[in-house]
């Protein structure tokens, strides 16, 4: 590491990765994790799997289309972080709630949903519209 160029390497690799995801952390109290879920998904999708921990929750729901929406939430004193590579960054504020979506910039490839909740982190990935997303989102505690 004391040769220059190799320096400047790594710094440039290490400062991409870095760019390439957007970490959420909190320096909210410690919670209960809470076994909130969607109230609505979109017609045709079903119920594929459910994984819940101590720590974190996941819904796997799929349609005979192929899509998928997965559902997570986990404590919002845990960090978590989402890939932001091909992925177009925005804020939506509904009810009071700041919604970060990543809309994915190319077909097939998953967008997300990530906010904080009643000290609770919600994540949901897939491969739906960003406006269908944002519904299953809001319909969380409904």
């Amino acid at each position: 590491m004391l040769v220059p160029e190799v320096r400047a390497v790594v710094y440039e690799t290490i400062v991409e990765w870095l760019e390439e995801f957007t970490r959420f952390a909190s320096n909210a109290p410690e919670m209960e994790k809470t076994d909130l879920e969607p109230a609505y998904v979109p017609e045709g999708f079903r119920e594929e799997h459910r994984d819940a921990g101590e720590l974190m929750s996941m819904i796997l729901y799929a349609n005979e289309d192929g899509h998928m929406i997965i559902f997570e939430s986990l404590r919002s004193s845990d960090q978590h972080s989402s890939d932001n590579e091909g992925r177009e960054y925005a804020v939506v504020r509904l009810d009071g709630v700041d919604y970060h979506t990543f809309a994915s910039l190319e077909d097939g490839k998953l967008s997300s949903v990530i906010w904080d909740m009643d000290g609770q982190r919600y994540n949901i990935m897939s491969n739906i519209s960003m406006d269908e997303m944002l519904k299953v989102a809001l319909s969380v505690g409904k």
